[in-house]
């Protein structure tokens, strides 16, 4: 990966303060949510037509790799190729996480999360759902809003904030886009993480599913993760010489490669776009920044964070290798095609429609294959 290139970003996306309130009286924005709530009043149903909260994908027997997985653990212990190079990471990027240890319990233990382990925010309201004309606001919220990190001397930790603005959008269908919350459903997301030069690129990821790289930065380890942790919970994967990731072991065979969700919100401010904004140029929110908290009156109440737990030495590092360098990560979700990513990748939002049971296409990994090109954020010390 090369840290040092700095990709051109749109404002909309640098939220280190948020804009002024829009005029909004903290109860939603009539003039861009009522027009369109009109028409879906079908998805007001309970949600029986949700596409997103159902993925119960399998992964691979882990079985058969339990054997090997002493000695490929031991191969990734070597730190002599750790990519410790200099620059901001994705231009969007706000901070590098901090050096602290992390209680992987689903809750914000003593404020452990924070401004300090802020890496970078994505803005409510820019997933999927409301993706162009779409306005599918009773499936699951799977919309990013900020990435954390911290380390130890043995430990990532990797801390996902996802939100739900649906109760400002959408209050008809807040019961349908709440009916389970996304902590206990069974939809896979993934976690790359960037450490040497190289990496996957193409041909499908760890589980063969259609999540490509085709920017400078690259995965060399990629973890999944079921978002109620059910089976394994957690499984991890390295690229071997041919630049294929292929996985090594998984939270049963490691109980020290784990993680948690829990219904809470890190941060005073949730800066975000307007869902309608797009509706010419599906993607394309303009420059106007929101703070769905202030402007809007966003209970938080509905958001979720999920952190995670990764032995420093299944990723090939040490603690000195983030106190004196940086490693890239980048963060999606889905069977093959995400409605959103973190860094945010427009690869996210180039699928614009719906399906006929009204489900975003940009899900669908037989109408959308995901080619991420932004660059990772950044952990450690640049």
């Amino acid at each position: 990966m090369s840290h040092a290139r700095i990709v051109a970003g749109s404002l909309m996306f640098l939220f280190i303060a948020p804009v002024a309130a829009c005029g909004d009286d903290g109860g939603g924005s009539e003039a861009d949510t009522t027009s369109v709530s009109d028409t879906v009043a079908a998805d007001t149903d309970g949600g029986a037509d949700t596409v997103t909260g159902v993925d119960t994908a399998e992964p691979p027997d882990t079985t058969t790799v339990a054997d090997s997985t002493a000695a490929d653990t031991a191969q990734a212990t070597d730190t002599t190729a750790t990519d410790v190079q200099s620059g901001v990471g994705n231009p969007d990027s706000v901070g590098y996480g901090a050096k602290k240890s992390i209680a992987i319990d689903g809750a914000n233990t003593g404020g452990e999360w924070g401004d300090d382990t802020l890496l970078i925010r994505d803005p409510a309201a820019d997933d999927a759902r409301f993706l162009g004309t779409n306005w599918t606001a009773h499936e699951p919220p799977w919309d990013y809003a900020a990435l954390h990190a911290a380390w130890d001397d043995g430990n990532l930790y990797i801390g996902i904030q996802y939100v739900n603005v649906t109760d400002v959008l959408d209050p008809a269908n807040l019961g349908s886009s709440e009916g389970s919350p996304i902590q206990v459903l069974d939809l896979i997301q993934f976690v790359a993480f960037d450490t040497v030069p190289g990496g996957y690129s193409t041909g499908g990821d760890m589980w063969s599913k259609d999540h490509e790289f085709v920017g400078d930065d690259r995965p060399d380890f990629q973890l999944y993760f079921h978002s109620n942790f059910s089976q394994e919970g957690t499984y991890l994967s390295e690229v071997d010489g041919s630049s294929t990731l292929v996985q090594f072991t998984d939270g049963n065979l490691d109980p020290t490669l784990k993680g948690a969700g829990g219904e809470f919100f890190v941060g005073a401010a949730l800066p975000g776009v307007e869902p309608t904004a797009d509706d010419g140029s599906p993607g394309d929110y303009g420059a106007t920044v929101v703070d769905y908290i202030a402007d809007k009156g966003h209970d938080t109440g509905y958001d979720t964070f999920f952190e995670l737990q990764v032995p420093l030495s299944l990723l090939g590092l040490t603690a000195s290798d983030l106190d004196a360098g940086t490693i890239g990560v980048f963060a999606a979700n889905g069977d093959g095609s995400a409605v959103d990513s973190i860094p945010n990748d427009p690869a996210t939002s180039d699928t614009p429609g719906v399906s006929a049971s009204n489900s975003p296409l940009e899900w669908r990994a037989d109408d959308d294959d995901d080619q991420y090109s932004v660059p990772f954020a950044l952990i450690g010390t640049p």
